[in-house]
């Protein structure tokens, strides 16, 4: 399941990468709402380390699981054919308290 890697071999530049860009989205994220910043900092940080131990599966153990991996895919997207909110025309876009705008109301004017 696991493959022996070496420490050497992996890519702690794209960590780094990943870590600079889900900071600036932590951050982000705490001044649109700061309530929200600490689950967003816990999502970051287990994302972080379901990638660190995906990263060190052998995709050739995977691939022995391709046909479960379809069939409970495409499980999924047949309940969300089937309990899926439709978004139309007349419902995208914006909402807010004040006011809400709609593709259709640039129109109108």
């Amino acid at each position: 399941m696991f493959r022996h890697y070496r420490l050497r071999d992996y890519n702690f530049i794209l960590i780094l990468l990943l870590l600079a860009l889900s900071s600036l989205g932590v951050l982000l994220v705490g001044s649109a709402d700061p309530s929200l910043q600490s689950r967003q900092l816990a999502g970051v940080l287990a994302g972080l380390a379901l990638m660190i131990v995906l990263s060190l599966v052998d995709y050739n153990w995977i691939l022995h699981f391709h046909v479960p991996i379809y069939v409970i895919n495409l499980f999924l997207l047949a309940l969300v054919i089937a309990y899926g909110v439709a978004a139309t025309a007349r419902s995208a876009g914006s909402k807010s308290a004040d006011c809400s705008s709609s593709p259709r109301s640039f129109r109108k004017s």
